[in-house]
């Protein structure tokens, strides 16, 4: 029996979380009510596109479709998939559940999946459903070991108000329209900034808005969540200033690692990144195309 979380009970949702962690995958939620949040969330259609598949009523997979992309980019992710060695093949019957959501909606361009580290034993299941790696999310890491980091320039970065959200939102939409997994930033998506704890804004150069910056903090370890380029000024060594800009910004706030997860298709960011003293740390998920 394979079931939207929507209709699992608190029990039902305790003993996916458990399957979850028994699976030897690389885990994309803290905790339990994490995975309650994410999974009943728009981003699974309020709980009605994630799939449990039960049997003699255990919980023996799982997985997810995020459909919000297919009206600005006709692009479907299927992401979360959680199946354990003994029983691989049951990856088959999740996505067929997935299929059959996605035969209500409108018409597709593409549909990627992706899986996270340590769910190699799917591959083979998966290549049988028509899905080919494409690149993977790398994570990449760079140490001050104690030494400042000095701004190439006089970038400012203006925080993300009410003012100036859908500027910010307009910019990054226009910025990763052709990124791998880029995605589109909603009006609900941006409320949810305006209100949480990050770092977010606008970068500024003479006056004029060249880029966009998410970060996160925690103590003396950051992750740069997205470094936008306005398109126009892509291309012209911004994206670099931007990085370094940053760098300084998180310098002066006792940060000594930052971490950021990066496309290894992108090979334009990932020079950028290299250059800017960043190596590489892991290979999170591998992401496949539907043939």
């Amino acid at each position: 029996m394979i079931r939207p979380y929507a209709d699992l009970t608190s029990e039902e949702s305790e003993a996916l979380f458990s399957y979850l962690l028994s699976c030897g995958m690389a885990l994309h939620v803290d905790d339990r009510g994490e995975m309650h949040n994410l999974y009943a969330s728009e981003v699974f259609d309020k709980g009605q596109s994630h799939f449990t598949l039960f049997e003699d009523g255990k919980v023996t997979g799982a997985l997810g479709v995020v459909t919000r992309e297919i009206a600005c980019r006709g692009e479907v992710f299927i992401t979360g998939v959680y199946v354990h060695h003994e029983h691989a093949w049951n990856v088959a019957r999740l996505l067929a559940r997935g299929f059959s959501y996605l035969t209500r909606l409108p018409a597709t361009k593409s549909v990627k999946l992706g899986l996270y580290r340590g769910g190699d034993h799917l591959l083979p299941y998966l290549r049988e459903q028509g899905f080919s790696p494409r690149y993977g999310l790398q994570t990449m890491r760079q140490v001050s070991q104690g030494r400042a980091v000095v701004a190439r320039d006089d970038i400012d970065l203006i925080p993300l108000c009410g003012e100036n959200a859908e500027d910010f939102r307009s910019l990054c939409n226009a910025a990763f329209a052709s990124s791998p997994n880029g995605g589109t930033l909603s009006l609900a998506q941006m409320q949810e900034l305006l209100t949480s704890e990050s770092h977010a804004g606008l970068c500024v150069l003479g006056g004029e808005i060249v880029g966009a910056y998410r970060l996160r903090l925690d103590g003396p370890l950051a992750w740069i969540e997205d470094v936008a380029v306005c398109p126009r000024q892509q291309g012209q060594g911004v994206g670099t200033r931007l990085v370094a800009r940053l760098m300084s910004y998180l310098s002066v706030r006792g940060v000594n690692e930052i971490q950021l997860t990066v496309a290894s298709s992108n090979e334009r960011a990932v020079k950028l990144y290299q250059k800017a003293g960043f190596e590489f740390v892991s290979t999170d998920s591998v992401w496949m195309e539907l043939e």
